[in-house]
């Protein structure tokens, strides 16, 4: 059981409240406000997953300014999409995913507008928005929060990975997990400034690469839900907090005696099964050798039968006596 899960709802949003506080005294900037199309939303986050607001914001500003319109966005090669994005980190995927949208969109509609699916359910455009190609489950939720109004928290892999290494979420929680576990821990009022500011903190080049966890480290429970705070304070210090370890030895000898245990139940289990098999296949063979000795002796009387053209031995018979007949009278009309 990881340590997340041994704090009550209620302390875990006590220390989101206090994760918030701190992060607002090193990154002040206002949230943003969007006012994009349900498509240009979902360029756009295809741009802003894993990236800072402002490499964001200034590579949608060149990719619109490169291009005349969508369309030729659309017809366009990816190497293409990718000059027009860079110096954002990692353009291609981006570059990919918006290209597919427009695709996938002017297939299906005609025309470069989504705003239709607005006035259906939450969960239906859900679906329909999966069946774009490449999509991810971030620019899903950057939709169903900044479009549709719905409670949502859009985090990435980079936002994922920080909150794991602070302990506010489960250390191997997909994006999905974490997503729908922030739901009642971070309220909907509180939600675009929660994934501002930890966006903020994820995306600060001073500590890339050194907020995540290491596979080994993923694998325990994961760091303690109440020292968030101490652990943020020493990022923030410059002194980066010590890793969480892996599982204790202790977890190791009880794994270690719980494989053991399974492992020789499954030898226990296996061990009556092995000599059972033998046996069975003995009195089949035995038996069907018995069938095929009592199957052959019919089977050379039925073969002799055939050539005679009767079914049954009393029939042949019967034919073999009634063929000398004919001559029999013929030799007694002569006779007379």
């Amino acid at each position: 059981m990881s340590n997340v899960k041994k704090l009550k709802p209620h302390d875990r949003q006590t220390i989101v409240q206090n994760l918030m506080t701190a992060l607002k005294k090193r990154y002040k900037s206002a949230v943003p406000k969007y006012s994009y199309t349900l498509l240009e939303s979902l360029m756009y986050a295809a741009i802003l997953e894993d990236a800072s607001e402002t490499e964001a914001k200034e590579a949608y500003d060149r990719l619109l300014k490169a291009f005349y319109d969508l369309n030729e966005i659309r017809v366009s090669s990816i190497t293409e999409i990718e000059e027009a994005l860079n110096p954002l980190p990692n353009p291609g995927w981006p570059a990919l995913r918006i290209r597919e949208i427009l695709q996938h969109t002017f297939e299906k509609y005609y025309r470069f507008d989504l705003d239709e699916l607005k006035r259906k359910p939450v969960e239906q455009v859900e679906k329909q928005i999966s069946k774009f190609k490449h999509i991810t489950p971030f620019m899903k939720l950057f939709l169903i929060q900044n479009c549709l109004g719905a409670h949502a928290v859009p985090i990435d892999d980079k936002s994922r990975d920080l909150l794991a290494f602070l302990g506010v979420i489960e250390p191997q929680a997909s994006i999905d997990d974490a997503a729908e576990d922030l739901k009642h821990i971070v309220r909907k009022a509180d939600t675009s400034q929660f994934c501002h500011l930890v966006r903020g903190l994820a995306c600060d080049p001073k500590f890339k690469g050194k907020l995540r966890l290491t596979p080994n480290q993923a694998l325990g429970e994961g760091p303690d839900a109440t020292t968030v705070l101490q652990r943020l304070n020493d990022i923030l210090s410059g002194n980066m907090p010590k890793t969480p370890p892996g599982p204790s030895a202790k977890a190791k000898a009880e794994s270690e005696k719980e494989a053991a245990a399974k492992s020789a139940a499954k030898k226990g289990a296996a061990a009556p099964t092995k000599v059972a098999k033998p046996a069975a296949p003995a009195t089949k063979t035995t038996s069907a050798k018995t069938v095929v000795a009592t199957v052959k002796k019919p089977e050379e009387k039925k073969s002799a039968t055939v050539r005679t053209g009767a079914t049954k031995p009393n029939e042949v018979v019967t034919k073999k006596v009634s063929k000398p007949q004919p001559p029999a009278n013929k030799s007694s009309a002569r006779k007379k």
